[in-house]
């Protein structure tokens, strides 16, 4: 596809961004064969774009005033990050010395990462861990709060972190799996050494600069989600899951293993169930996601996504995903919100063992659904699931508050 952003050095600022959705939106019409939903989706996903670039370079770029942001949400998806995550980002310099503050919470687990960027960086580099240390790991105060040094030597025993060559960003991967109940504490970071005065007012020149970083982000990962999407599209199976172990996607993160594929029902009627046995693990989360955007699906207003605290076990002990358009009644139902393709993902940490369970699949009718699942697989009625997706979205305006 032929670049709407030239390089010219006279296309920049504001400009330079109108020139990066412009291309975005030509990629998304260029897809073939895309429902009206689908464009319609395309379309925010860059919208969403817009939104975490203008984020990322106005409030968290200034490395000697660092601050976290979130960077994905329920606007702002890119990456087909994980829905039981809050995802928050600093951007850092590695000669610089950072303290981090915070409170463990209860949630089910995090990391906190040093990294040479986040998703594809603007100069096309895939970005890459450096070195991370899970909540696991933190040594906590009798409250629970913590204190984490990034950089410098580490002093005694405490929590330290270093920056090795190319760090850029600290990344928190918080993940929850009760919903309602659990939470993280506020964090925040520093840059240590002498105090630092006000910002000084922006030229005109230093404001160009920076919308054209805004506008470098957008390109960079709306790039990359097109092409992951593509890539993955022509190398995970379809309708069932690869080998244990197997790796098709990018790089497992620090703490976590996974299983990738995509779903693919020919009609509303068709249903893929998914079987898998519980993993040894403190976190197991299956969640479906865009096929052509390499996003989530809503999964603040839909049952798109369930983690093994939210899932049902059947009787037999083993966990049973019904992926369709339509409810079909089953506490496990992956709502596909009427799409018929998609990915598929299964997460798992702190895995006790060297690979996940190999989960099983059979196509079947929303009809027949019964005859596969134990005769004593509850029903869900019109009223329960209700309250439910109900839950569900007061729990992500709690995680999502700040």
């Amino acid at each position: 596809m032929k670049s709407h952003v030239s390089g010219d050095p006279q296309e920049s600022g504001l400009a330079h961004i109108w020139a990066a959705m412009a291309e975005l939106e030509a990629m998304v019409d260029s897809v073939p064969d895309l429902s009206d939903e689908d464009r319609a989706e395309g379309y925010a996903f860059v919208a969403g774009l817009y939104k975490w670039g203008i984020d990322r370079v106005f409030l968290a770029s200034d490395a000697g005033r660092p601050r976290f942001v979130r960077f994905t949400d329920t606007i702002s998806q890119w990456g087909l990050g994980n829905p039981d995550n809050l995802y928050l980002v600093a951007e850092i310099s590695e000669d610089g010395e950072y303290l981090v503050r915070g409170d463990r919470g209860s949630c089910a687990t995090f990391v906190i990462e040093v990294r040479t960027g986040i998703g594809r960086r603007e100069d096309n580099v895939h970005s890459r861990t450096l070195c991370f240390i899970e909540a696991e790991q933190l040594e906590l105060q009798p409250d629970g709060g913590f204190e984490l040094r990034i950089g410098g030597v580490a002093l005694g025993a405490g929590n330290h972190l270093p920056l090795p060559p190319g760090a850029t960003t600290i990344l928190v991967r918080a993940t929850y799996a009760d919903w309602p109940a659990e939470t993280l504490g506020p964090l925040s970071i520093e840059a240590l050494g002498p105090p630092r005065p006000p910002v000084p007012r922006m030229s005109s020149k230093a404001m160009t600069t920076r919308l054209t970083r805004v506008g470098d982000v957008i390109l960079a990962l709306g790039r990359f989600n097109d092409r992951t999407a593509r890539d993955w599209r022509g190398k995970v199976p379809v309708n069932a899951f690869p080998a244990p172990g197997t790796d098709v996607t990018l790089a497992a993160f620090p703490g976590q293993r996974s299983s990738t594929a995509q779903f693919s029902l020919r009609d509303a009627d068709d249903a893929l169930v998914v079987t898998m046995d519980q993993a040894p693990c403190r976190y197991l989360g299956f969640s479906i996601g865009h096929l052509h955007w390499y996003t989530n699906l809503d999964y603040h207003n839909r049952q798109c996504s369930l983690n093994s605290v939210q899932a049902r076990l059947s009787s037999d002990g083993r966990y049973r995903y019904v992926i369709c358009a339509k409810d079909p009644g089953v506490p496990n139902w992956i709502d596909t919100g009427g799409r018929l393709q998609g990915f598929m993902f299964f997460r798992c940490q702190g895995l006790l063992a060297d690979s996940l369970p190999h989960p099983e699949t059979v196509i079947t009718t929303t009809s027949r659904i019964r005859e596969i699942l134990p005769a004593d697989e509850p029903q869900i009625g019109l009223g329960e699931r209700l309250e439910i997706l109900r839950q569900r979205r007061l729990a992500v305006q709690r995680r999502h508050a700040y």
